[in-house]
């Protein structure tokens, strides 16, 4: 489930967003260096954009969202006002969603310290769970404990936001 449904919701969005014709540019980037001590693929893609960070009108991070005994939850880090509101709208309009703590252990986390605004997306229980869960980076990571219907759900709202947002802003 950890990392198999983003990679998932990513496939499905990069199909959902191939007619997209807003005005931001859209990169669909599989980054895992909260799983890596030496982040290697972080460090290329910070390394590669390093002259474009103050571009970056946003981040959304997904990762582990999906598992079956949890809602999907939604973290904001540094949003203006009025993407807030916009992400409140398109993102818990989806059942079993709820606002997430403020988490850093994830890859949204190296875009925060360089000032970028975010949003995380994950599985709630992963969240209050994080020091005692027995599921990522275990064998009971599987598809078993994954549910599709939620990492869909997860991805149409995402297509959601960025239409209203490519509109809005």
């Amino acid at each position: 489930m950890d990392n198999g449904t983003g990679i998932a919701v990513l496939s499905l969005l990069s199909i959902l967003l191939a007619g997209y014709c807003g005005d931001f540019r859209i990169e669909l980037a599989a980054l895992n260096g909260e799983d890596h001590c030496a982040a290697p693929g972080q460090m290329a893609y910070l390394a590669a954009n390093q002259d474009v960070f103050d571009q970056i009108t946003l981040i959304i991070n997904i990762d582990g969202v999906g598992y079956t005994q949890s809602e999907t939850a939604i973290s904001f880090f540094g949003l203006s006002t009025d993407i807030e509101a916009l992400a409140v709208t398109a993102l818990f309009d989806v059942p079993d969603t709820c606002e997430g703590i403020a988490w850093l252990q994830g890859d949204h986390s190296m875009f925060i310290r360089s000032g970028r605004p975010a949003i995380a997306v994950t599985s709630n229980w992963l969240l209050q769970n994080m020091v005692t869960q027995t599921i990522t980076h275990t064998s009971h990571n599987s598809i078993d404990v994954a549910e599709v219907k939620k990492a869909v759900s997860c991805t149409v709202s995402v297509k959601r936001f960025i239409a209203e947002t490519a509109v809005a802003v």
